[in-house]
């Protein structure tokens, strides 16, 4: 088995050998775990503006997995109920959940930034971003005139996140895409790495649901998902 070393700038995890085809091995956790605190944030509250029954279903799933009763959540002030989510996202049981939320948001709330990299690299989707076959090689003389025009207009963390979830739904990612994740200074994230073996232990997961809730937030009255 080949020794994994963590990524200073992505928190995802790497082979030894940048030549072996299981290079990356970066998961939709990793990535809430490296990405900045205001912006984990943001994909709940936009999922939140912009698809309620979505959010709420994410809290509810989340709130079950963690065996805890999703009214226990619920009934927290929206900031809390936000920063409950992030928190747990970023655990390694969680992968699964955080990967179909951040495909829901970018597929909701950054339609436009999908379509530009698709059709700059010559991808073809449904008009929304949304891919029937995924091909087996990208262009590399598209994919950086690709990135760098994404670059001008957006959020480097932004344009990270998205591509580094567009590497995870082909095993291995692409190779001109991997280089220039690993290469491209702008693409690198700001939070320190993290191990894919990050203790998973959080208040919550020895807090009963018959425990009296917390204090609101600043925010106001504890408001429902």
């Amino acid at each position: 088995m080949k020794k994994r070393l963590p990524c200073e700038n992505t928190g995802c995890l790497l082979a030894a050998d940048p030549s072996a085809p299981d290079y990356v091995f970066v998961k939709a956790f990793q990535l809430f775990q490296a990405m900045s605190p205001q912006l984990a944030a943001d994909v709940f509250r936009s999922l939140r503006e912009n698809s309620r029954e979505i959010y709420k279903g994410a809290l509810i799933s989340l709130a079950n997995e963690r065996r805890l009763r999703p009214v226990f959540i619920q009934r927290k002030s929206v900031d809390a109920q936000i920063d409950w989510l992030v928190k747990t996202v970023k655990l390694k049981s969680s992968d699964g959940a955080a990967e179909h939320i951040l495909q829901i948001w970018l597929l909701k709330c950054h339609k436009d930034l999908l379509v530009d990299f698709l059709d700059a690299v010559g991808v073809p989707h449904d008009g929304d971003g949304s891919v029937e076959e995924l091909p087996d090689e990208l262009d590399a003389q598209k994919v950086g005139p690709a990135i760098d025009k994404l670059l001008e207009t957006r959020s480097p963390e932004l344009v990270a996140t998205y591509l580094w979830m567009f590497q995870t739904q082909k095993p291995g990612g692409w190779p001109p895409l991997t280089v220039r994740l690993h290469e491209d200074p702008r693409l690198r994230f700001g939070a320190a790495a993290v191990s894919e073996e990050k203790e998973e232990s959080t208040t919550d997961e020895t807090e009963p649901d018959s425990e009296p809730e917390p204090a609101a937030a600043s925010t106001g009255e504890p408001e429902e998902a």
